[in-house]
């Protein structure tokens, strides 16, 4: 049986590598979703005001929503997972924000927070619908 300072000093390993495998995580994670967004969104606008036609601004106006709604889910995203991040370092899984003194955010309250950017995703969703459909009634 190992020594209980050897059990203490695996946790502590274990949490520092856990902190370390989210932390990436996050950063790949927002690497990820900013590209697609980007290129699903905002080629479409780039292509659209490129044409110089006055008739495709209101599709590209729907676009420019679409890549802004991705983006707004991107940084509650990437709040969330830093959050998550954060609760590896507490003993008692809360997140302590050194900004406001005593304030902590527990696990739970966290947890809430990921329903957000499904929103917003789903906005940028319909926005790109939108813009999709209006160049498509414009061709015709």
């Amino acid at each position: 049986m190992k020594p209980k300072e050897d059990i203490v000093l695996d946790e502590a390993r274990h949490r520092r590598e856990c902190f370390l495998q989210s932390n990436q995580a996050t950063i790949d994670f927002a690497k990820m979703l900013l590209r697609g967004t980007f290129l699903l969104n905002g080629a479409s606008v780039t292509a659209l005001l490129s044409t110089g036609n006055e008739r495709f601004y209101s599709a590209a106006l729907s676009f420019g929503w679409g890549a802004a709604w991705a983006v707004v889910s991107t940084m509650i995203v990437y709040a969330y997972q830093m959050l998550i991040t954060e609760t590896w370092r507490s003993e008692d899984g809360n997140v302590y924000l050194a900004c406001f003194k005593g304030f902590a955010i527990s696990w739970r309250q966290i947890a809430y927070l990921r329903i957000v950017p499904v929103i917003f995703v789903a906005l940028s969703c319909i926005q790109f619908y939108q813009g999709a459909s209006a160049v498509s009634a414009l061709i015709k």
